[in-house]
């Protein structure tokens, strides 16, 4: 979740999408995630989790314009 908050205050979107800016990737490359050992495995673990939980969701189009990204829910 510090991640994810930390990403969205920077403008920058990510996706659960396992394409482009997939967020367990990006979060992997921080140094928060390289101090704390987790890999890109364990992020999307942890994405898969905060999904059932309903601590983060996707917003924007599906389809369309804008890209769609994660957000706290």
């Amino acid at each position: 979740m510090q991640l994810l908050g930390k990403f969205v205050l920077q403008g920058r979107a990510v996706s659960d999408k396992t394409r482009g800016s997939y967020a367990p990737k990006l979060f992997a490359k921080e140094p928060e995630a390289r101090i704390a050992k987790l890999n890109s495995v364990m992020l999307e673990g942890a994405m898969q989790r905060l999904f059932t939980a309903g601590k983060i969701k996707v917003e924007g189009p599906a389809s369309g314009g804008r890209a769609s990204r994660l957000v706290p829910a």
